[in-house]
């Protein structure tokens, strides 16, 4: 059944099919949306021989038995959908590293399947490489109508962590992959003056790709990083270089009350493992996995890092409807 795009939460029927497998109801147990707000079903003696799965089901879509013979259920379709949060895993809202592009999530989206919707999220432009303006661009993109875990990837870490700040409807948890939450390097606040004299990143593929990829390099990996820094513009990326020589919002991931899962690249050689260790120290509902991978973790560890966040995704899922 294609989505509904005349209802508010159209989009959360594209994942009909998962849920009802779920929970045991059978192929001909459709549902049909109507342009008012309301959701019917005909059910075949449900009530009567319904699993305690099922029962759990409808008993979480509020259905009513109508008429003599108890055959049609009546939904409430805003509530139905309320449903559908509460037994889905979180949308996952991915944020891109210093390229913006948000290319380089292919990976990661192919390995997260179906077990969840995602938002991948760019800021490709030149004119946006203020952490400012990509925060904007960032907020204007959230979800409004679901629960979802924000993923903020390197560069992205810092807009995370001060988004989750502000407590935003919807949040519920918190990733930050091979990221930050200050300058990783010492080097780049002492040099930051040099930074505007840095060669274009396309001039450094070699060297972005040592750093980046390590030892998991391989051909697509490659072509997709080649992608990825083709679509950056030296001034775009000499900028947010200069934003991270700067940021800090150690103070902001202090007052952040959500899960939160550090995904922590083994073999980083940008990010120093001792990134991991002070945000945990900084926010006591974080929690640190180390995954064997460059910093490209996502990319060189898709499968991991899918499993990782899917079942953290899902304990803040459990965490919110008990709530």
């Amino acid at each position: 059944m294609d989505a509904v795009p005349h209802l508010p939460h159209g989009r959360i029927w594209q994942g009909r099919c998962e849920i009802s497998d779920g929970f045991g109801l059978d192929s001909d147990w459709v549902l049909v949306c109507r342009r008012v707000s309301r959701v019917r079903e005909d059910v075949p003696s449900a009530l009567e021989r319904a699993t305690p799965a099922r029962r759990e089901f409808f008993q979480l879509c509020g259905v009513t038995r109508r008429g003599r013979s108890g055959k049609r259920g009546v939904f409430d379709g805003l509530r139905f959908i309320d449903s559908m949060h509460a037994l889905t895993t979180p949308r996952l809202v991915l944020l891109p590293g210093l390229d913006g592009t948000g290319a380089l999530f292919k990976p990661l989206v192919d390995a997260i399947g179906s077990r969840a919707a995602t938002t991948v999220i760019s800021y490709s432009s030149p004119e946006v490489s203020r952490y400012a303006d990509c925060r904007a661009v960032v907020e204007r993109n959230l979800p409004r109508e679901e629960p979802y875990v924000l993923v903020g990837e390197s560069f992205s870490g810092p807009i995370a962590v001060s988004i989750a700040a502000a407590r935003p409807p919807g949040l519920i948890g918190l990733v930050l992959a091979a990221s930050f939450v200050s300058s990783p390097r010492a080097a780049l606040k002492w040099f930051s003056a040099s930074i505007a004299f840095l060669p274009a990143p396309r001039r450094g593929r070699w060297l972005a790709e040592i750093l980046l990829l390590g030892q998991r390099s391989t051909p697509v990996l490659r072509r997709l990083l080649d992608a990825a820094i083709a679509g950056v513009t030296p001034e775009g990326a000499r900028a947010r270089l200069r934003e991270i020589s700067r940021i800090d919002v150690s103070q902001e991931l202090k007052t952040v009350r959500m899960p939160l899962l550090y995904l922590r690249a083994r073999e980083d050689r940008i990010v120093p493992s001792s990134c991991g260790d002070g945000i945990a120290q900084l926010s006591a509902h974080a929690r640190v996995a180390d995954v064997a991978a460059p910093h490209m973790l996502l990319q060189c560890a898709p499968d991991e890092c899918a499993r990782r966040i899917l079942e953290f995704a899902e304990d803040c899922r459990v965490a919110w409807r008990a709530d």
